[in-house]
């Protein structure tokens, strides 16, 4: 009876290990393409990360798309499933910016609206307005933090850019 019990305490300490892996370990790792910009150019001052559909009708699915913005070196570079789909040059900013130092791939599709005041501080994030028309069903929900916007839609994380801010 003794080795009955022992084996399902340690089946259950597994599945509660399986459990916590799977909904804590979600953020995004980087692409070998992402890691090399990083470890050419430093993480990006200001990246977008947004979920679009790709494929056709029949087998659509949601595909990551990231633009990481390195205004220091006047360069833009947007990945497509962690994929360089295109470098781009930007104008040269006047001023002095502060950045975030948040990471893209500490952010997922997966997370919600607990999971983003986790990582920024509940108290900083501020819901704003957006598009209400698009809004019928109550399932979207724009928000702005710190250097910070991002939208939940159906309780997972469907778009969040980083922004810089002119310093006095």
């Amino acid at each position: 009876m003794k080795k009955i019990l022992v084996i399902i305490v340690v089946i259950l300490l597994i599945g509660v290990g399986i459990y916590i892996y799977l909904n804590y370990t979600s953020a995004q790792a980087l692409s070998v393409e992402q890691q090399k910009i990083v470890d050419t150019f430093g993480y990006p001052q200001q990246f977008t990360i947004s979920y679009l559909p790709q494929g056709n009708t029949e087998t659509t699915q949601l595909a990551r798309t990231e633009t990481w913005l390195y205004p220091e070196h006047q360069k833009s570079i947007t990945f497509i499933a962690g994929k360089i789909y295109s470098v781009d040059e930007l104008e040269a900013t006047t001023g002095t910016m502060t950045y975030s130092d948040l990471k893209p791939e500490v952010f997922d599709f997966s997370m919600n609206y607990d999971d983003i005041a986790e990582i920024v501080g509940a108290d900083t994030i501020e819901p704003v307005e957006i598009a209400p028309e698009l809004n019928t069903e109550g399932q979207l929900q724009t928000y702005v933090a710190d250097h910070l916007v991002f939208t939940i839609e159906s309780n997972h994380l469907t778009f969040l850019q980083t922004l810089g801010i002119e310093s006095k």
